[in-house]
């Protein structure tokens, strides 16, 4: 242990960082009154006796969502005086990059403040243990960010860190998901605070990743390097659209962090999720030498009448009769299809329920409502009015259990009402029924002469929850409270209910004539010929438990196609083509744009 001078000995403790007492000093639960000082001048950790009331507290936390990523920030006063901040991160972040940012933000707000005796908690271990050096750090981005948080704690007297459970740093976590999910409209604010807008990350990222920003500065996307694209459009508009890279201009514009592409191009070679989640023919598409389909080969058939058309896809392989044969099974079929949800049908309560136990210590949870964007409301509110028409929800007036929506917008542009079910799911007890093993699933497939794509309408709302457990599944809304009759996304054990329902109806087919994954189901047939009459047999199925298929996704008769990521044909089955696969990109889907695929290699 280093020796200091009498003097320094009253007010300071020094030892090495590696000294398992500066461990113990490190912990939150033996710190006691001793914080991490920063006195320059002197090597090792140094810890500083303070008085209790001169300390602020520095709650912190950070958000990541397909909307983009938030922080959350808390600062406490010795007086319990609390201010809230709040963050909207417009540039590309992992959860930790995310945590590691609101810890920055929250000690630059300190200090803006003048505050130098500063208590920081979070409740990510990682992030926390990092900066005690408890935890080594080999990922090079937040090494940069853990080197950040250490100069940034020089500027203080006095700095400790510790981790706090979830439930201490609701507020922190509250204002970072807030944030996470409005519109980056810079200076948004809401009744309690303000929600700022950061176009740049505090450390430099040297990874490869473009933000796309729209004209009126809202982020799109975050864009990987790739070799498929060179050129970028917004749909339904001719005007450049604007990018930057790293948080760092190309070509300044009037806007901080923001530049204007000329001629509507970016550097070649980058690519984003947006191709993933839709294929019409709104995107143009140039196709390189020996790449695959994206999809199998079909054209639109009327199985309606000519007042009121119908279509479904049937494969462009399928000769004349056999597509007479397919329309003509449809059409006695057509109880079974679901074109919008006054179509929608249950699975009989007989065969299948969905329940909801709770663990013996759980506690029922009420979220505060949140705000929602003004943009989208009125499609919100006419998706749940859809919904109670179908009586999929019904109003609620008491419910120990409420949580919010959360609006997610779907392929074809309509919005999908998740429900924000963390509460419950963690007071759940956990359903272990197992999904199908991909192995099986494509050995099974394997070597079929024809194949047929079907899948379920709004598939989890076909499964009624049981009368007795409806009002754990109640959501605040600004129109009302509801509560689900019929099962919805976002439950822990919605999954593993749907593919026991799915089991259970198509028991003694499964691995014969039919796969199902969830709400995928794939028909195939080892002999072209068979194909119709395996096809009657699930219809047939699906008919008597009540199933509603939505005959917009179908994909008829064709000789291969693509399931769960996995390109299916005769002779083999591999996987999608890179710039076809998921990314763990994030996307925040506020606008729709259109890639023209380079042909140049």
């Amino acid at each position: 242990m280093q020796t200091l001078e009498p003097e320094s000995q009253k007010k300071y403790l020094v030892t090495n960082s590696e000294d398992p007492k500066a461990q113990i000093l490190f912990e939150s639960s033996g710190m006691g009154n001793y914080f991490l000082s920063t006195e320059t001048g002197t090597k090792g950790v140094f810890v500083q006796e303070k008085d209790l009331h001169e300390v602020w507290t520095l709650q912190f936390d950070g958000s990541c969502a397909t909307s983009g990523c938030g922080a959350g920030v808390v600062l406490i006063s010795p007086e319990e005086e609390v201010i809230p901040l709040s963050f909207k991160l417009q540039f590309f972040n992992t959860n930790n990059t995310a945590e590691y940012e609101s810890l920055l933000l929250g000690m630059q707000a300190a200090k803006e403040r003048g505050i130098k005796n500063l208590k920081a908690q979070g409740d990510a271990e990682l992030v926390v243990n990092q900066v005690k050096r408890i935890y080594q750090v080999k990922n090079e981005r937040l090494r940069h960010y853990r080197n950040a948080v250490w100069d940034s704690i020089e500027e203080f007297d006095a700095f400790s860190i510790g981790a706090i459970p979830r439930a201490q740093n609701d507020m922190a976590d509250s204002l970072a998901v807030s944030a996470s999910l409005m519109l980056p409209h810079p200076g948004l604010k809401t009744n309690k605070y303000t929600i700022e807008v950061v176009f740049r990350p505090s450390v430099p990222d040297n990874s490869q990743h473009w933000q796309v920003f729209n004209n009126d500065n809202h982020l799109i996307a975050f864009l990987e390097k790739s070799e498929n694209f060179d050129e970028l459009y917004f749909e339904g508009s001719t005007s450049p659209c604007r990018e930057s890279i790293n948080g760092q201009d190309h070509e300044s514009g009037e806007n901080d962090g923001i530049c204007q592409l000329k001629g509507n191009k970016i550097p070649k070679g980058l690519v984003s999720l947006e191709r993933l989640f839709d294929r019409h023919d709104r995107f143009i598409k140039k196709k390189k030498q020996n790449d695959p389909d994206s999809s199998p080969e079909t054209e639109p058939v009327n199985i309606g009448s000519e007042a009121h058309p119908q279509f479904v896809n049937i494969g462009k392989c399928c000769t004349p009769e056999e597509k007479r044969k397919f329309v003509k099974l449809l059409k006695r079929y057509m109880d079974v299809l679901a074109w919008s949800y006054a179509d929608l049908k249950s699975f009989k309560p007989k065969d299948v329920q969905h329940n909801i136990p709770l663990k013996e210590d759980a506690k029922a949870f009420r979220q505060k409502q949140r705000h929602y964007n003004p943009k989208i409301s009125g499609t919100i509110q006419a998706e749940i009015q859809k919904m109670l028409d179908a009586r999929i929800i019904f109003p609620i007036h008491h419910s120990t259990w409420v949580a919010n929506i959360v609006p997610v917008r779907k392929k074809n542009g309509e919005i999908r009402i998740c429900v924000d079910f963390r509460n419950l799911n963690q007071a759940s007890l956990k359903d272990n029924y197992p999904l199908p093993i991909m192995d099986q699933v494509l050995q099974a497939v394997t070597g079929s002469e024809m194949l047929s794509m079907l899948d379920g309408f709004s598939g989890y709302n076909q499964i009624e929850v049981s009368p007795e457990d409806q009002f754990k599944t109640a959501f605040t809304t600004p129109w009302g409270t509801f509560a689900y009759n019929r099962m919805p996304f976002g439950l822990t054990n919605a999954g593993a209910t749907f593919q026991r329902a799915m089991d259970f109806a198509f028991k003694g087919m499964m691995g014969k004539v039919i796969v199902v994954y969830l709400d995928d189901l794939t028909v195939f047939s080892k002999l072209r010929s068979d194909h119709c009459d395996h096809l009657e047999q699930v219809l047939a199925r699906c008919r008597e438990h009540g199933i509603s298929l939505n005959p917009k996704k179908f994909v008829f008769g064709v000789t291969e196609g693509k399931l769960r990521g996995m390109w299916l044909a005769k002779k083999e089955q591999r996987l999608m083509p890179k710039e076809l696969r998921l990314s763990k990109t994030l996307l925040c889907l506020q606008a729709r744009m259109v890639f023209i695929l380079s042909s140049e290699r």
